[in-house]
C-alpha cells in the first residue's frame, strides 16, 4: 500500500507526496472565477481552469497550452461530469459514501476516489485506488475538485493524509 499525502505549503499551494517522495505541486488561485491551478506533475507543467459561462467546465492544458483533457457536466442538474482524457472517456462523480466523495470512473468502475473519512474520530481524507499504475493527473484533478470540501471540514493547518489501497 502506497501512502499519498497532500501538504499545504502556503495559502492555495499544495505539495503531493507518494511514500514521502515529492512528485508534484499545485497552486490554486481560489479568489478568481476560473480558479486557475498551475501544477507540476513529475516534471511536467499542467494547468487546470474553469471555463464557460457558469464555469462548470474544467479545461486541462499542458505546458504549451495544448488542451489535453476536459471535464464537463453531463446534464446541467447532475452530480456527474464527463472527463475526456487521452482519447478515453471517464466519468467524475460526487457522492455521499457516507460522507463527501469524488470519484473517477472508467466503464462504470471506480479508478480513484477522494473521500472524507472519520477514522479515530478525526476528519481526514482517504483515497482509494483500484487500478495501478494510475496517471498522476487523476490525483491532481480530484484534489483540485476536493480541496474546498477538505478545507471546509478539516483544520486548515492539517496535512491531508491519503491512503492508497489497491
Amino acid at each position: 500500500m502506497k501512502t499519498k499525502t497532500w501538504k499545504k505549503t502556503t495559502d492555495g499551494s499544495y505539495t503531493f507526496f507518494i511514500d514521502e517522495k515529492e512528485v508534484g505541486t499545485m497552486n490554486i488561485a481560489h479568489n478568481t472565477l476560473e480558479r486557475l491551478a498551475t501544477c507540476r506533475i513529475a516534471g511536467n507543467d499542467v494547468v487546470l481552469k474553469r471555463t464557460g459561462f457558469w464555469k462548470s467546465t474544467i479545461e486541462i492544458t499542458d505546458e504549451s497550452g495544448r488542451l489535453i483533457g476536459k471535464i464537463y457536466p453531463e446534464k446541467w442538474y447532475a452530480s456527474s461530469w464527463a472527463f475526456d482524457y487521452q482519447n478515453k472517456k471517464y466519468k467524475v462523480l460526487v457522492r455521499n459514501n457516507p460522507l463527501a466523495e469524488f470519484v473517477i470512473q472508467e466503464n462504470g468502475k471506480d479508478q480513484l476516489a477522494y473521500a472524507l473519512n472519520t477514522a479515530n474520530k478525526v476528519v481526514n481524507v482517504k483515497i482509494t485506488t483500484t487500478k495501478e499504475p494510475l496517471d498522476l493527473l487523476f490525483d491532481f484533478v480530484l484534489w483540485y475538485l476536493f480541496v474546498p470540501v477538505a478545507t471546509e471540514n478539516m483544520d486548515d493547518n492539517l496535512t491531508f493524509l491519503l491512503l492508497a489501497t489497491a
